[in-house]
């Protein structure tokens, strides 16, 4: 398809929602497009016509004929067909050579289009594969020269001819029957045919570069990964991946797919660097084919490393925007309750691009690495929005351009947001109530005047409640059972409001909450240091803890580094001296802690918030959905390893969290087909109840077929149902009106 304002272009991510809306109609409106651009002679170049969307359409002409039972229904006779056409064309034959027809040579040319080779690759691939050589009615492989020549023999008939030439072809595919056929996602009954598209050089696309190949056999132990090809082929998150555009390198081998791919692998399967990735491709077949890789070469780490860096910042996040757009069409995110927090990267060495360098107060040293910003869908469970910052970056003044990008990426304002309290800042606030129209709940600081008037604030005011938490609803007796305890064994809380201003008038609300809570040995530390005063050993502290509370402060088989680590947590407290030397210097700290009796104390917290039309106790369960936020970061880092930086390139660590939450969004919404006991499910279940099985794979060339133990064979197919459940859930829910409005 021609780039002009007459012919509007139609890339993967509309290709993939066209079978998703099974508007017949439009398929084939699609259909004569593609025909007209092809013969407007006048206009057509093979360099900016649309293969990709002609490839999808032969695909889908292909799929319809072998369930008619009747026309072109693969390749062979697909080309077969063409290539006679071409023979029957008057015109062309005045360009036939010694050694070859015209009607070839086009035949040549169209193939290379459609298997995404170029003319190297594709005579390559024809002179190691003779009976494809054969089928274009070559007697030999041409030379690259004889290919040129042949080209610029034709001149402006080349354009011309090749364009009646793919009009033909458009014209010939016929979409009338679509819907009686019941094409719900034609990737989805695609790969229900166990059959694989592989986009490496080699066998560049198996619908059109296998004929034939003998039955091989072997063993995979990701067997599971079958079922995340739905989400990555059957939601178009491939076609993405596919437009974007990466900086050319010489001697790269690999495509911009074949790269995205492999490290989405990489971060699904939990390979902690790219070394362990490299081995596991080279032993296992079924990921070298999710990869679209060749068997014969696979990329190394310094391959993938050097790859990564290749990404642009900007193609990224259009990608990226592209998929959250693409998920909000299916109903899969919509960005109108979000919460906003930040997490440091550290990194060791100081040769790290943009890295930067702060202290510690944890460890009482100095750090050095980034800091990630994330606005997080806590309904959906999808990072909306994130960007990459120095360690030393305060959070607060980030706030008010991420959530403009956030509303951006998703297209729709957000109604709510959850703010951790490193965000606080009166600026925000008014911004995010005044400007933006935007309710927020954020948690209070100790210290400030609006935590001082909380403070202040009559005891009798405080009413005693219980306050709910939103558990996952258990399903097993056990499971009832632990939840009943739980249930059994809250306190109630003492909670209060009341209205306060900021230094402009704008009134906040204040919601109080002060409950009891057991004291930590962390607290009963405190306690006794306030009592102490001087220099002391961790032996010495250790001494005094148990004499005072007649018990060790841990149970560790090192404790005097237990204590040291709590100690130097606490700013007030100043080490002095080194190795067995070092110790404590303690004059006048106060732990301000309130204590109710030996084992209890009263903490009080306080929210800020412009919302008041709901009760204070609603606002303390409603913002414990930012939670949400913590535990992304939590399994971000210690199970899919965003923490473990590919390269110290700037561009390349970006890259590298685009994928990491690329990967992430994908594996939120495959968790959303399977059963409900998966739904809830952090990545380490999937991997060792799903994806990671183990299986015996027949493969011909044409066919891909499984063979589970029987006991997952059970589990593999409950799912398969779920998934398949899961589609025409979806397929029913999309209003194609919409889905045309953000194309």
């Amino acid at each position: 398809m021609r780039k002009s304002d007459s012919t509007r272009k139609i890339s993967y991510i509309n290709l993939t929602r066209l079978y998703l809306s099974m508007v017949v109609n439009y398929i084939n409106e699609k259909a004569r497009a593609l025909s007209g651009s092809g013969g407007q002679s006048s206009v057509f170049d093979d360099n900016s016509y649309d293969w990709g969307c002609l490839r999808y359409l032969l695909e889908l002409w292909f799929f319809l004929n072998r369930r008619r039972k009747r026309g072109i229904s693969g390749c062979l006779d697909f080309f077969n067909t063409a290539r006679l056409w071409l023979s029957e064309n008057e015109e062309l034959r005045k360009y036939d050579g010694q050694d070859y027809t015209a009607a070839s040579m086009l035949a040549l040319f169209l193939f290379a289009k459609l298997a995404r080779m170029n003319i190297e690759e594709a005579l390559e691939f024809l002179s190691a594969n003779k009976y494809c050589m054969k089928l274009m009615g070559f007697e030999q492989v041409p030379t690259k020269g004889t290919v040129t020549k042949f080209r610029t023999r034709m001149g402006a008939d080349f354009n011309r001819l090749f364009g009646d030439f793919t009009a033909y072809i458009s014209d010939s595919m016929n979409f009338e029957d679509l819907e009686q056929y019941h094409v719900i996602w034609f990737t989805k009954c695609y790969f229900g045919n166990r059959r694989f598209p592989r986009l490496s050089k080699e066998t560049e696309s198996l619908k059109f570069t296998r004929f034939g190949k003998k039955i091989r056999r072997t063993a995979t132990k990701w067997a599971g990964f079958n079922l995340m090809l739905y989400v990555l082929y059957g939601l178009g998150i491939v076609n993405i991946l596919e437009d974007m555009k990466v900086e050319k390198r010489s001697n790269c081998v690999y495509t911009p797919l074949q790269i995205s791919l492999t490290y989405i692998v990489k971060m699904i399967l939990g390979f902690k660097n790219a070394y362990s990735l490299d081995e596991e491709l080279e032993d296992d077949v079924f990921l070298q084919m999710i990869c679209t890789l060749n068997g014969d070469r696979t990329p190394s780490k310094s391959t993938l490393d050097a790859d990564i860096g290749r990404y642009k910042e900007e193609e990224l996040r259009k990608a990226y925007q592209a998929i959250i757009q693409w998920l909000r069409v299916l109903g899969f995110v919509t960005g109108e309750i979000a919460a906003c927090d930040s997490t440091k990267i550290r990194v060791d060495g100081l040769t790290y691009e943009g890295a930067e360098e702060v202290f510690d107060y944890q460890t009482k040293e100095n750090v050095r690495g980034y800091k990630l910003f994330v606005i997080y869908d806590v309904v959906y469970r999808i990072p909306i929005y994130f960007e990459i910052r120095g360690i030393n970056d305060a959070d607060a003044p980030p706030l008010q351009e991420m959530v403009k990008k956030a509303k951006e990426i998703t297209g729709k304002k957000i109604k709510r947001l959850y703010i951790d309290r490193g965000f606080y800042d009166e600026a925000n606030f008014l911004w995010l109530g005044g400007k933006e129209h935007m309710e927020y709940v954020t948690r209070g600081k100790k210290g400030t005047k609006l935590y001082e008037r909380a403070a202040e604030l009559d005891e009798a005011k405080f009413q005693e409640v219980v306050l709910k938490t939103k558990d996952y609803e258990p399903k097993t007796p056990l499971g009832k059972a632990s939840r009943k305890k739980r249930d059994a064994e809250k306190k109630p809380v003492r909670i209060a409001e009341c209205t306060c201003s900021f230094s402009d008038g704008t009134p906040v609300r204040i919601v109080m909450e002060k409950k009891r809570t057991w004291l930590s040995n962390g607290d009963k530390l405190r306690l006794l240091l306030e009592r102490l005063s001087g220099s002391y050993t961790t032996q010495e502290l250790l001494d005094s803890y148990r004499k005072e509370y007649g018990e060790g402060f841990s149970n560790s088989k090192k404790p005097a580094i237990t204590i040291a680590k709590a100690l130097n947590k606490i700013q007030e407290i100043e080490a002095v001296g080194k190795g067995r030397g070092r110790k404590y210097r303690i004059e006048g700290y106060k732990a301000g802690i309130d204590v109710l009796d030996r084992n209890e104390k009263e903490e009080m917290f306080i929210w800020l918030t412009n919302v008041f039309n709901t009760s204070p106790e609603q606002i303390i369960e409603d913002y414990g959905n930012r939670w949400r936020i913590e535990t992304l970061f939590e399994e971000a880092k210690g199970e899919w390893y965003i923490n473990k930086l590919p390269s110290r390139d700037l561009k390349a660590i970006k890259a590298h969290f685009y994928f990491s939450f690329i990967a992430y969004d994908i594996v939120n919404i495959f968790k959303r087909a399977l059963t409900e006991k998966y739904r809830n499910s952090g990545i380490e279940v999937l991997r060792r109840d799903i994806l990671h099985k183990i299986a015996v794979i027949s493969f011909n060339g044409k066919s891909v077929r499984f063979e589970f133990n029987r006991k997952y064979e059970i589990r593999y197919n409950e799912q398969l149902t779920s998934i398949n459940e899961f589609i025409s859930g979806t397929r029913a829910k999309i209003d194609f009106a919409d889905v045309d409005a953000s194309a």
